[in-house]
């Protein structure tokens, strides 16, 4: 590092110190991110081909004390992956860079967002390591994640503010699409190299550590299984064991009363006869949300199951009062049980 440089940080040094005990030298000098805001740059063919094959699309700017941009990106993961790389504050040491300290001091969560406040220690460069006090709210049924300085306390930063974004990619299943804005505003006398890397340098480290730590994740979690069709007993896919399950367990004593007269019979749950119970069924006040879901599962996954014998599936290891058997039959063998 050339002297210049050298002497320099050391003034900023000795400016800059963080203080949690002290109230932060102002309020808010700019208007906070909304999390409805536009904040994604307009989207060309170009850009949406450039997204495609893995690349960050930016909008920066800079002047002698601030800076700050937006950067739009997609990730082969699917948002909750996203959230859980995004929200797990204390692990930014590890995969963040220039982080070197990260930690919660305060949570409170409420039925529509959650509120983080937390501490940072970043090492800018040798010789020069700022800290500051960030608050975060959460607003899961938005998709965005907003934040501010914490002006209860002291941070070596001016002023900030900034967003992300995280909803399913609008074509690939899996996966998301990732928007962030922030704008920075450093006090004086820091010199032009540090605000570059504090500003236009880190949007895009940003961006790509996000990337890297979401994808990693989630191939870790293909591999273990995730996505997968779940098996029940006796090999049965899982839903053919889950949906009569949840169909009694939900459904009870109105069950009892629409089955009561086939105490011994076998029901045929062909196409058309589980279509018509569905439909028949749904008619009964609050019987739709509890029942309808799990009978339309049971449809698709019988008419998905392979082989020539018919499947029994006993009712009664699913409901205590349960005597009755569910059977799918399949068209060649009634057609042979005719003859």
């Amino acid at each position: 590092m050339g002297a210049r440089a050298a002497a320099l940080l050391c003034g900023v040094a000795a400016v800059f110190g963080g203080d949690p005990t002290k109230p932060h030298f102002h309020g808010p000098t700019r208007t906070p991110f909304d999390p409805k805001d536009d904040i994604a740059p307009p989207l060309k063919s170009a850009d949406l081909a450039k997204l495609a094959d893995g690349e960050i699309i930016t909008v920066q700017s800079s002047d002698a004390t601030s800076g700050g941009g937006c950067a739009v990106e997609d990730i082969r993961a699917p948002p909750d992956v996203v959230w859980s790389q995004l929200l797990t504050f204390e692990t930014y040491p590890d995969k963040v860079p220039k982080v070197r300290e990260c930690a919660n001091y305060e949570v409170t969560k409420s039925s529509d967002e959650e509120v983080m406040k937390t501490r940072y220690g970043v090492k800018v460069v040798p010789g020069l390591s700022m800290e500051y006090y960030l608050r975060h709210v959460f607003h899961p049924r938005k998709n965005a994640l907003t934040w501010t300085l914490d002006y209860e306390k002291q941070s070596d930063i001016d002023d900030c503010h900034g967003i992300w974004r995280v909803v399913p990619h609008p074509e690939r299943p899996e996966w998301s699409r990732v928007e962030y804005a922030a704008d920075l505003k450093l006090r004086g006398g820091c010199p032009q190299f540090v605000i570059d890397i504090l500003t236009k340098k880190a949007l895009v480290d940003a961006c790509t550590w996000l990337k890297v730590e979401s994808e990693k994740q989630y191939a870790g979690e293909v591999a273990s299984g995730r996505g997968a069709a779940p098996s029940g007993p006796g090999g049965f896919p899982k839903v053919l064991v889950d949906a009569p399950r949840r169909l009694f367990d939900n459904a009870g004593e109105v069950i009892d009363d629409v089955l009561g007269d086939i105490e011994q019979g076998v029901v045929d749950l062909g196409n058309s006869a589980l279509k018509s119970a569905t439909d028949a069924l749904s008619m009964i006040p609050g019987f739709r949300e509890r029942v309808s879901a799990p009978l339309r599962d049971l449809t698709r996954a019988y008419n998905d199951v392979p082989g020539p014998d018919p499947v029994a599936v006993p009712v009664a290891q699913f409901a205590p009062k349960g005597r009755r058997w569910l059977r799918k039959s399949r068209p060649a063998d009634d057609d042979a049980s005719a003859a």
